[in-house]
């Protein structure tokens, strides 16, 4: 479900751009 990840990256880029960041390295 790359779509639903996209979506929650977006969010969270929103309130913090590293966290975006390092939750695509994790995933």
């Amino acid at each position: 479900m790359p779509f639903k990840a996209i979506s929650f990256h977006s969010d969270i880029k929103r309130e913090n751009n590293i966290l975006s960041w390092e939750m695509i390295v994790d995933v």
